[in-house]
């Protein structure tokens, strides 16, 4: 049974949510870096951006590539919302991290084998809001 048709879904007149799209990636090639900057030079509604930014958890991926790319062309009170994000954010994940070690210590310390697969780790592509571990408790069945 064959599907629907192919669609294209990307949004061609929503500048902001376009802007975004380019910010969501790791790192940026030339092409897409030169894109944002296009897209920056030719205007947005600042506010619906970082409303996006937020509602997506990308507001600290957001600030390293407009910081990088193109913070002379970014209004300085959107840049400055930005950074002071991307800043609480990072204390969070520190926090969280310590939170994390010692959990893991604790865990350990009573034969209970743990492997953290959300939290920290994945803190830089977005904010974090819990810490999620999987545990094997000392009498569990093991692979082989």
């Amino acid at each position: 049974m064959n599907g629907p048709p192919a669609v294209d879904l990307r949004p061609h007149d929503d500048r902001e949510t376009l802007l975004l799209l380019d910010c969501a990636r790791a790192a940026l090639d030339p092409e897409t870096a030169a894109r944002l900057r296009a897209r920056v030079a030719a205007g947005l509604n600042w506010n619906r951006f970082l409303v996006l930014a937020q509602r997506h958890g990308l507001a600290p991926l957001v600030y390293l590539h407009l910081s990088q790319t193109c913070a002379e062309s970014v209004p300085g009170e959107t840049l400055a919302f930005l950074r002071d994000y991307a800043q609480k954010n990072t204390a969070f994940v520190v926090m969280l991290t310590g939170e994390l070690v010692r959990l893991l210590k604790m865990l350990e310390a009573n034969g209970i084998t743990a492997i953290p697969y959300k939290g920290p780790a994945t803190a830089i592509i977005h904010p974090i809001t819990r810490i999620r571990v999987l545990m094997r408790s000392p009498g569990s069945a093991t692979a082989e």
